[in-house]
């Protein structure tokens, strides 16, 4: 589902046959989240600032586009514009994995996912050692097109695109790995695309509390 968060619209696209996703999860709570959230929507209103005065009809940082950003940005401050440069090319690669899919290149869509962790990890500065522990190692296994952090950062879970045939193995080699360098056991996820939640019609159908749903 490609979401987009200005007008509050959203669209299905398609996932290439062959491919999983697993979700491992490191164990490792936000902790420090709360600060360093609003320290990033800071920096990213002084970018929005200071390339403004160049592109005074951008809104937000979802307006500008990477080539632009290079004209636009400079001058800011090296965190502000690295923060800022994470925004701007993490909307290009959204849409880039989108098409990519639709192709059915996987090689792509694996890239632009370390490609993803990478700017989260140096330019938006959210990740964490275990984050790129497990992006790291799931990169060096049989069958995996890419990886890279999910969520706010600071702990939580990678998301890794891999072959189908590969899940298996990639669940117990990664977690035995995980283990002999935190020595914490993780939890593997597998992630299916479904159809999601959906409005029901016809209430009588719903099997009322304590009823089985067969006459």
């Amino acid at each position: 589902m490609e979401i987009d968060c200005r007008e509050l619209e959203h669209r299905l696209v398609p996932l290439p046959a062959g491919i999983t996703f697993l979700a491992v999860n490191t164990m490792v709570k936000h902790e420090h989240s709360a600060s360093d959230y609003r320290d990033r929507v800071r920096e990213c209103a002084q970018a929005v600032a200071g390339i403004r005065r160049k592109l005074p009809w951008i809104e937000s940082l979802r307006d500008v586009t990477p080539t632009q950003f290079e004209a636009a940005a400079a001058g800011l401050d090296d965190t502000v514009k690295r923060r800022a440069e994470h925004v701007v090319t993490e909307n290009d690669r959204v849409g880039r994995f989108v098409q990519a899919g639709a192709r059915g290149d996987l090689q792509l869509m694996g890239t632009l996912l370390l490609e993803s962790h990478r700017s989260l990890q140096y330019d938006y500065a959210v990740s964490c050692a275990e984050l790129d522990f497990l992006v790291d190692t799931a990169l060096e296994m049989d069958g995996v097109f890419g990886a890279r952090m999910t969520g706010g950062g600071f702990g939580g879970c990678t998301v890794n695109m891999l072959r189908c045939d590969a899940a298996a193995e990639f669940t117990k080699e990664i977690a035995r790995a995980y283990e002999g360098e935190f020595h914490v056991s993780p939890r593997v996820y597998e992630c299916k695309a479904a159809s999601g939640a959906g409005e029901v019609k016809d209430f009588g159908a719903i099997p009322q509390a304590g009823h089985t749903g067969r006459e």
